[in-house]
């Protein structure tokens, strides 16, 4: 169901969703979609605990060579930090059977 775009009408009259799927109980999971455009929407880049790097927002990602990856539809992607996945650059929760653990965080700056 990725890519499954509903108009305006559909949701509040405010925008647009994607429909993400069908949960067990048959309703449909949904996130707006915004009307920006891919050069207006910030990219946000979340470290998880012991994880990948979770990143969410228009990005175009390219190898050493200059060569592509395709991302088209995906709203978000998960990149490897541990080094074991089988799908590097991107995560396929290996970090959790190797024990991978980096707890990273911003240091506070002292006053």
């Amino acid at each position: 169901v990725w890519g499954l775009r509903l108009g305006a009408g559909g949701m509040d009259g405010d925008g647009a969703a994607e429909v993400l799927g069908v949960c067990y109980a048959g309703h449909i999971l949904c996130k707006r979609v915004s009307t920006k455009t891919m050069s207006e929407q910030a990219v946000k880049i979340i470290v998880r605990p012991n994880g990948p790097l979770r990143v969410e927002g228009p990005v175009e990602m390219v190898d050493a060579n200059g060569k592509q990856w395709d991302l088209t539809g995906k709203p978000a992607i998960s990149l490897c930090r541990c080094g074991a996945s089988e799908k590097r650059p991107f995560c396929d929760g290996s970090h959790n059977k190797v024990g991978f653990q980096c707890a990273a965080s911003p240091e506070v700056a002292a006053s």
